[in-house]
C-alpha cells in the first residue's frame, strides 16, 4: 500500500512538472533564452548574493556574473506556485524579451529548469519611485518634469512596439541610484500584454483584460471594465 502511494505522488510530481514545463513551449527562441537548463547550468555562470526582496511566487536576490563582475538582480521564481494553464510567468517573459529601453528594466538571461526559473535582470538600487517621493515630500517642478518625461519616453517605446503595461504606478517604477538625478526605470511586467499593433488592446471584446489600481486607469479601461 505505501509502496502504491509512493508511485502515484511520483506520477503527479512528474505530471505537474510536465505541465509547468509546457507553459514555456510559445516563447520565441533568443540568445538570453536559456530553456530546459539545470541550476548548475545557471549557477555556473552566476554568483547569488542576498535576498533583497521576497513575493508570493518569487524570492529577488543580488547577484553577480561570473564572466564580467557586474552586479545583477536575480528573480528566482517557484514553477510549481502556478495552476496548470496559467501562463502568466511565459507572457512576462516574452514580454521582457522584446524590451531594450533605457526607461525600463533590462532582462539579462532567463534560465528555465525542472522546478524553478531565474530571471536575471540590470541590479537597480534607488527603490521605488513611491518611496522616494514620500522622503521627499514634493519635487520642484524641473525634477518632476525630467522624471515624467523618462516614464512616458517609456510608456512611447513599449507602444511602439505593441506592449501594454496594464499596472503603471509609483510602485513599479524603480529608481537605478539613490542619487536626486538618478534614472527611472518602468518595472514589473508580471500583468503586461503584447500584440496591441494587432489590436488586441483596443479591442472592445478584450476591455475584460483591464488590469491595475483604479486611481491609475485611464478612464477609457475603467468605463469598459464597469468601473462607471
Amino acid at each position: 500500500m505505501a509502496q502504491q502511494l509512493a508511485v502515484q505522488q511520483l506520477q503527479q510530481q512528474q505530471q505537474q512538472q510536465q505541465r509547468h514545463h509546457q507553459q514555456f513551449t510559445n516563447l520565441e527562441k533568443s540568445d538570453r533564452l536559456h530553456t530546459n537548463a539545470t541550476v548548475q547550468d545557471f549557477l555556473e555562470v552566476y554568483e547569488v548574493g542576498e535576498t533583497v526582496g521576497v513575493g508570493g511566487f518569487a524570492v529577488v536576490k543580488k547577484g553577480r556574473d561570473k564572466r564580467t563582475g557586474e552586479p545583477v538582480a536575480i528573480k528566482v521564481v517557484d514553477k510549481s506556485r502556478y495552476s496548470a494553464g496559467d501562463n502568466s510567468l511565459e507572457r512576462e517573459i516574452q514580454v521582457l524579451l522584446q524590451v531594450d529601453h533605457p526607461n525600463c528594466i533590462k532582462l539579462e538571461n532567463v534560465y528555465i529548469t525542472p522546478r524553478k526559473v531565474y530571471l536575471v535582470t540590470e541590479l537597480v538600487t534607488g527603490g521605488e519611485l513611491l518611496d522616494r517621493v514620500t522622503e521627499k515630500g514634493n519635487y520642484s517642478e524641473e525634477d518632476a518634469r525630467r522624471l515624467i518625461k523618462q516614464i512616458l519616453n517609456g510608456v512611447a517605446y513599449l507602444h511602439s512596439h505593441g506592449i501594454v503595461h496594464r499596472d503603471l504606478k509609483l510602485e513599479n517604477m524603480i529608481l537605478q541610484n539613490e542619487r536626486d538625478d538618478s534614472p527611472v526605470k518602468i518595472a514589473d511586467f508580471g500583468v503586461s500584454l503584447s500584440g496591441w499593433r494587432q489590436g488586441f488592446w483596443w479591442s472592445a471584446i478584450n476591455f475584460e483584460w483591464a488590469y491595475g489600481k483604479i486611481l491609475c486607469l485611464c478612464f477609457e479601461c475603467t468605463a469598459f471594465a464597469g468601473h462607471f
